[in-house]
């Protein structure tokens, strides 16, 4: 690359095409371009040159070389932290913000408790008893988090999505300085971040945050096995991880810039697809297919119909959902220059760029139209699906976001390394700002923050009069509540319900349709008694009603778990996992009866501890037919 430029010698303007000028050569070496040499020291050379002798037989001037050192990147690890350090603020301002648990949070929250408290790590239910949608990835993360915190919060529910934001950034940085350069990397590694469809994955209960982290690792490892005929392991072993994090859809996106070899064949330049993939295939069916095959173990044809049937086939063609192939083909383009404005508007100058001028270094050309094909495959798969979303192009945004940090880096190459650096992180202060402004202002003035705010305090109310594990039954309550309850009881019937109020035996109930429950009590409705409500005035949105007032932990009370109807006397149910049910002893003589409601055969696992020790004193098991009520009393434990 060189510069000239032409200084007149007889004055300080800056003029062209003079006869007396100095001309200045400013010659930049190829390697500096580099990917790999960006990051050393490199002078580049000034040369003076004079005009040759003119008529007058003067003699030429000599020509003088000068060296200046140019510009060079920051440290690697600067770059690292400071991407690392906006994503972890971006996190610590949406997690410190007003909570808002009414949307995906009840199916992530309800399948993470469901595996901490239940034991079901390898396909979990929801408090409606359905089966999981999705593979347990999301719930994996998120559970190791909640036991670490030993119960659940909002920083294990939002972690997993926050991480691969975060870590795709970073990916970003690393490609974007492999690829092109470390302006490139690390423009297009900010403004993923800084989108709104970056911060949007912060705080997000959802599959698809998670998801961009490996379908980006699969796009990256199989663009180098194509570039050295060999690798392809790597490939299959990320779309694994994607695989469990949301279905093979993981591998169809990772794989679609691959049809960029295609486009290399047709422009006549010389490209192959080689290596061996039958180890990658292998470790992808062993670890998926295992992972499937202890889930239809465990819960049956549930698991097929659920995740094959109305997740992934209705997803593509519509069958049952009321949706049609092609119906809402404008909602992913649409939604990715919403998503990602302003930058998805220099996204498109890119993608101009790429298909009209392509760099001319054949491996830069090969990533560029990688990247092309890798957003537009996807976003074709998309827009001819019949189930549309926004937030489903977010695996395609990282693709747009390098090559538009590519075209934002042509624009600033002139620019000294500290005012790029200064601009970055003044854009994301800019960000922060606002994005506390939203979070902590703004955002309070939701109907569902509100409304989870108000579950909170009834979840408070709860916990200071009677504890915690009280067992309450909940009928048609936002999950919300029994997040702050940190419990995942299933949801039960109106029917059962109105009939536990109806029997003798204290029982309490958690409603929001409070009218629905009265009419299946019927005309000798019981007087039940409101032990809380919110909010306080007006209609409420939850209440919770009970056939006695409220007593000792330890007196009688009935409660429903599940198909089974269990009776306390003198005996505190202290925890629920699958079909255990845990009792602790009071200070006489008590009685546990449970009965199966369900038409099927339940088997029930009762585990005694007593209030000194709190270790099992017994452990007793019994498979319980339709309408069989197992009585079970216990001695005091002194005497026993």
């Amino acid at each position: 690359m060189k510069l000239i430029i032409g200084w007149h010698n007889g004055g300080s303007r800056w003029r062209r095409n003079e006869s007396r000028m100095t001309v200045l050569s400013f010659t930049v070496h190829p390697a500096f371009t580099r990917r790999r040499d960006s990051w050393r020291s490199v002078n580049a050379a000034i040369t003076k040159h004079e005009p040759p002798g003119d008529a007058h037989g003067h003699e030429p001037a000599r020509s003088e070389t000068e060296t200046f050192p140019c510009p060079t990147a920051p440290p690697t690890w600067t770059l690292y932290l400071l991407v690392a350090a906006l994503g972890t603020a971006m996190f610590a301002i949406a997690l410190s913000g007003y909570p808002n648990l009414m949307d995906n949070e009840r199916r992530v929250g309800s399948y993470v408790l469901d595996a901490v408290q239940n034991g079901r790590w390898i396909v979990q239910h929801d408090v409606t008893g359905a089966v999981a949608s999705k593979p347990p990835l999301l719930m994996w993360i998120a559970g190791l988090a909640t036991l670490a915190f030993g119960e659940i919060n909002r920083f294990a529910l939002y972690l997993p999505s926050a991480l691969a934001t975060v870590g795709v950034a970073l990916l970003l940085l690393a490609a974007g300085k492999r690829q092109f350069d470390w302006r490139s990397g690390l423009l297009g590694a900010v403004i993923y971040l800084l989108s709104a469809a970056g911060a949007r994955q912060m705080v997000t209960a959802r599959y698809d945050g998670l998801l961009a982290l490996p379908v980006t690792l699969a796009a990256l490892a199989a663009f180098r096995a194509w570039s050295l005929g060999r690798g392809w392991t790597w490939f299959w072993l990320a779309g694994a991880i994607g695989t469990l994090a949301k279905g093979p859809i993981a591998l169809v996106l990772g794989a679609g810039g691959l049809l960029a070899h295609f486009w290399e064949r047709r422009t006549g330049h010389e490209t192959r697809l080689r290596g061996s993939h039958w180890p990658g295939v292998l470790l992808f069916l062993g670890i998926c297919g295992g992972w499937f095959a202890l889930a239809y173990m465990e819960a049956g044809s549930p698991v097929i119909q659920k995740m094959l049937g109305r997740e992934l086939a209705a997803h593509a063609t519509g069958t049952g959902r009321h949706e049609t192939v092609l119906l809402g083909f404008y909602e992913p383009p649409w939604s990715f220059l919403k998503e990602f404005g302003p930058w998805s508007l220099v996204a498109v100058v890119a993608w101009w760029r790429v298909w009209n001028d392509p760099a001319r270094a054949s491996a830069t050309r090969r990533f560029e139209r990688f990247l092309f094909c890798w957003f537009f495959s996807g976003l074709v798969l998309f827009c001819v699906a019949a189930h549309q979303r926004g937030r489903l192009i977010f695996p395609l945004i990282p693709a747009a976001a390098l090559l538009a940090g590519r075209e934002l880096g042509r624009w600033v190459q002139l620019w000294s390394t500290k005012r790029l650096i200064c601009a970055t992180s003044g854009l994301g202060v800019l960000v922060l700002a606002s994005l506390m402004l939203y979070h902590h202002v703004l955002l309070g003035r939701s109907r569902r923050v509100r409304t989870t705010l108000g579950m909170r305090e009834v979840a408070a109310a709860v916990r200071e009069c009677w504890g915690e594990r009280f067992p309450l039954v909940h009928v048609d309550t936002p999950f919300a509540l029994q997040f702050y309850l940190n419990t995942a009881w299933p949801l039960a019937s109106f029917e059962r319900a109105a009939q536990l109020l109806q029997q003798d035996y204290p029982a309490y109930v958690c409603v929001s349709d409070y009218d629905k429950l009265l009419a299946q009590l019927g005309p000798e409705t019981p007087a039940l008694r409101e032990i809380a409500r919110w909010p306080a005035q007006g209609p409420p949105v939850v209440r919770i009603v009970g056939n006695r007032p409220p007593g000792d932990k330890s007196s009688r009370i009935a409660t429903l778990y599940g198909p089974l109807l269990v009776r306390l006397d003198r005996l505190e149910l202290v925890k629920t996992k699958g079909h255990d049910l845990v009792v602790r002893r009071g200070d006489g003589a008590g009685e546990i009866s449970v009965l199966n409601q369900s038409p099927f055969d339940q088997p029930v696992r009762i585990r005694v501890v007593s209030s000194a020790s709190g270790r099992a004193d017994a452990v007793l098991e019994r498979v319980l037919a339709p309408a069989e009520t197992w009585r079970l009393p216990l001695e005091d434990a002194g005497k026993g």
